[in-house]
């Protein structure tokens, strides 16, 4: 085995995998991996694909667009929405019953002086 077999392989890898086909107007959406020393990075793209003729000559456009930022925005939104619908809700099941009781107890006093 020589010296050049012996080190070690330090170049990225790249993985693609699709996650979901959308409408024609939505593209389609890819989960993009690139591994190097430094780990992991991964991203979601979204692309579209577009075919053009102009005369004789056909051209394909494809445009890919990094979405990642913009899902992760969505999620932090979604988040904290279900964080005051499920606050909202512990609310008002507790506001309830403590009303009976102060409600009941407002009624029992003249009866306990």
């Amino acid at each position: 085995m020589n010296e050049e077999d012996e080190k070690e392989d330090n170049s990225p890898s790249f993985t693609t995998s699709m996650i979901a086909k959308r409408k024609k107007n939505e593209g389609e959406m890819f989960e993009f991996k690139y591994d190097d020393k430094n780990g992991e990075e991964k991203k979601e793209l979204q692309v579209f694909t577009q075919a053009i003729v102009s005369g004789s000559e056909k051209l394909l456009m494809t445009t890919i667009r990094d979405m990642s930022y913009w899902l992760e925005l969505e999620k932090t939104k979604l988040r904290g929405k279900m964080q005051t619908l499920a606050f909202a809700s512990a609310a008002h099941e507790f506001k309830n019953p403590l009303n009976a009781i102060v409600s009941t107890l407002e009624l029992l006093k003249p009866l306990l002086n």
